[in-house]
C-alpha cells in the first residue's frame, strides 16, 4: 500500500531570526562600539525586514557589511534604489544578491561572472577555476606576488561573501547565485545542460563562454553556427557522439583560451590542435587520450596542461620543453619527469618527481633555472651510474640555484651500489654548495639499509654531504642505515627547523643532536 505523500512548504525566517542571522554575518557585535551599535541595530533591522526571510540574502548582505561600522554605508544599503525594482527587472533574483555583486571590487566582479560557465549544481575544483581565470586574463598582476596567489585571494573573497560555498572538498554555487552570475554576463556565457537539444540563435551573437552538459545536443548545429570564431571558453562535461569531428571543431576556434574535454570516447587529438595559438588552458585528463600530435608543442601561450594518467610522454619528450609559458603540468609524474630539457620550463610551479639520468637534458642542472617550483622530488634511475648526474658541469650550477623558490624538496635514492656512492662522494659540490636558500622540506628518502660496514660508512658520508640550507623548516630522514648524526644536526645549524621526522633509522645516534648553536 502506498501512503499519501505530504508536501511541506517552508516559510522564510521570521523578521527576528533574519535580523539575528544578518547581525551575526556582519560581525556587528565584535566590530561596533557601544556608542554607535544602537544606531546600526536600528538600520540593520530595517534592512533585514526587506530580505523576505531568505537566509541566503541575510548571509550575503551581512558579509558585505562585515566588520563595517560606518553608519553611512549601512544607510546606503537600506536606501538603495534596487529595493524598488520589479522582480522581472531583476531576473527574479532577490535584490540583496544584486547589492552583494555591485559591491564587489571590479576585478573580482569579472571572476565571479566567469563562474557562470560552471553548470548549475556542478562541483568544481578551486585550482582549476583559478587557472581558468588566469587563462582569460582576469587576474590583475601584483608586484612580488604569484598570479596564482592573487587568484586565491579573489577566490577567498568570494567565499567570504558567500557567493561560493564549500562542498565535500570542492566548491559550488547556490542556484540563486548561479542565476545571478548568468544574469550579469548578459549573453556572453551559456550553459547547455539536461535535455537541451539546440542553442538559441539569439544567444549566439555575443557568446564567449560555452559549457555543454547535455547528452542530446545536436553538435552539428554548433559547428554550423558562427559563434565558434569568437568563443574563448569551451567546456565539455559529457561524452559526445562518437561521430563528432573534433578536427572540424578546433579548426573553427580562432580565439579560444580554455578547453576542457570530458569525453571517455576521445582517444586522440587532431592535428588542428596546433592552430589554437591563443590556447592557455587545456584539460584532457578525463579522456582516453594516450598521445597527442607534435603540433601541441607549438602552443607557446599554454599555461596549464592536464593530461590523462594513461598518457605516454615519450613521443613528445623532445619537444614539450618548447611550452615555455607552462606553469601547471598534470599527469603521470614519472612521464612528466622524463621530458627532455625540462629545465626550459622555467615557470613551472609544481614538479612531483624529477628522474636523474646520465643523458644530456636529464641531469640535475635542469633544475637550476626552475626558480618557481613550490614542490618537487628528485629521484635517480635504477642503474648504478645515475647519481653521476649529480655532478654539475661547473660550480655555477648550484650557485645560480640559490635564488630558487622551492618550498618542498624530496631527494630519493634507489638501488645504490658501492661504485655509485663513491661517485657521489667524489663530487665536491655535494659538500660545498647549497642547492637552495629557500628549501622548506628536504627528504633524503630511501637510503637503503645495508649489512656491510662499507654501506653504513657510505651512508654517513652521503647524509653529511646533503647538508641543506639553514633556513630549512621541515626535515624528514627515511631509511638511513648509518650511525653518525651529520654535523649540521649537531651544531644547531638549522636555526629555522620546525619539524624533524626520522623513520627507519635504526642505527642513528641522536645523542649529539642540538636544536640551538653551541655557545
Amino acid at each position: 500500500m502506498r501512503l499519501p505523500s505530504s508536501s511541506y512548504h517552508l516559510k522564510g525566517l521570521s523578521p527576528g531570526d533574519c535580523w539575528s542571522l544578518f547581525r551575526q554575518c556582519s560581525n556587528l557585535e565584535a566590530a561596533a562600539s557601544n556608542q554607535n551599535i544602537t544606531q546600526l541595530d536600528e538600520v540593520g533591522m530595517k534592512i533585514a525586514a526587506k530580505l523576505e526571510g531568505l537566509p541566503l540574502s541575510a548571509r550575503l548582505l551581512g558579509s558585505v557589511l562585515y566588520s563595517n561600522v560606518n553608519f553611512n554605508d549601512w544607510k546606503m544599503i537600506l536606501n538603495a534604489d534596487i529595493w524598488k525594482s520589479k522582480p522581472q527587472e531583476l531576473h527574479s533574483i532577490p535584490p540583496a544578491l544584486w547589492l552583494s555583486y555591485q559591491r564587489l571590487p571590479p576585478q573580482i566582479k569579472q571572476c565571479f561572472s566567469y563562474c557562470s560557465i560552471v553548470p548549475q549544481d556542478h562541483k568544481f575544483n578551486k585550482d582549476n577555476l583559478i587557472q581558468m581565470w588566469m587563462a582569460e586574463g582576469l587576474i590583475q598582476p601584483q608586484p612580488g606576488i604569484r598570479i596564482e596567489d592573487t587568484g586565491n585571494q579573489y577566490f577567498i573573497h568570494l567565499i567570504q561573501r558567500s557567493l561560493l560555498q564549500s562542498s565535500e572538498g570542492d566548491y559550488m554555487m547556490h542556484s540563486l547565485v548561479h542565476r545571478l552570475a548568468m544574469a550579469v554576463t548578459l549573453d556572453e556565457s551559456l550553459c547547455l545542460s539536461g535535455t537541451d537539444k539546440s542553442c538559441n540563435r539569439r544567444e549566439r551573437v555575443r557568446l564567449r563562454h560555452l559549457s555543454i552538459q547535455s547528452d542530446t545536443l545536436e553538435m552539428s548545429e554548433i559547428l554550423d553556427s558562427g559563434m565558434l570564431n569568437k568563443l574563448r571558453t569551451l567546456l565539455f562535461y559529457r561524452t559526445i557522439s562518437s561521430s563528432f569531428e573534433y578536427h572540424a571543431l578546433f579548426a573553427k576556434l580562432k580565439c579560444v583560451r580554455v578547453i576542457c574535454l570530458s569525453d571517455r570516447r576521445l582517444s586522440n587529438l587532431p592535428e588542428s590542435i596546433g592552430s589554437l595559438k591563443q590556447l592557455r588552458y587545456l584539460d584532457v585528463s578525463e579522456t582516453a587520450i594516450s598521445t597527442v600530435p607534435d603540433e601541441l608543442c607549438s602552443l607557446q601561450n599554454l599555461q596549464t596542461l592536464k593530461l590523462s594518467m594513461s598518457f605516454s610522454m615519450e613521443p613528445l619528450s623532445k619537444c614539450m620543453s618548447n611550452l615555455v609559458n607552462l606553469r601547471h603540468l598534470k599527469g603521470d609524474s614519472d612521464n612528466i619527469s622524463r621530458i627532455h630539457k625540462l629545465g626550459k620550463l622555467e615557470l613551472l610551479q609544481e614538479l612531483e618527481e624529477f628522474t636523474l639520468m646520465t643523458e644530456d637534458g636529464h641531469r640535475i642542472e635542469e633544475l637550476k633555472d626552475m626558480k618557481h617550483l613550490r614542490e618537487d622530488a628528485i629521484s635517480e634511475e635504477a642503474d648504478d651510474s645515475a647519481l653521476e648526474g649529480l655532478q654539475p658541469a661547473d660550480d655555477e650550477i648550484f650557485q645560480e640555484a640559490d635564488d630558487s623558490a622551492h618550498e618542498d624538496l624530496q631527494l630519493t635514492e634507489d638501488n645504490i651500489s658501492e661504485d655509485t656512492v663513491d661517485s657521489v662522494l667524489d663530487s665536491p659540490q655535494l659538500a660545498e654548495d647549497d642547492i637552495s636558500e629557500q628549501f622548506h622540506d628536504l627528504v633524503p628518502e630511501g637510503l637503503q639499509p645495508a649489512e656491510d660496514d662499507i654501506f653504513e660508512k657510505s651512508d654517513d658520508s652521503v647524509l653529511e654531504g646533503l647538508q641543506p640550507h639553514q633556513n630549512l623548516k621541515e626535515l624528514k630522514i627515511l631509511g638511513y642505515s648509518g650511525a653518525k648524526t651529520p654535523s649540521w644536526l649537531q651544531d644547531g645549524y638549522l636555526t629555522s627547523l620546525e619539524a624533524l621526522d626520522i623513520f627507519y633509522c635504526r642505527n642513528m645516534d641522536l645523542s649529539t643532536y642540538r636544536t640551538t648553536p653551541p655557545p
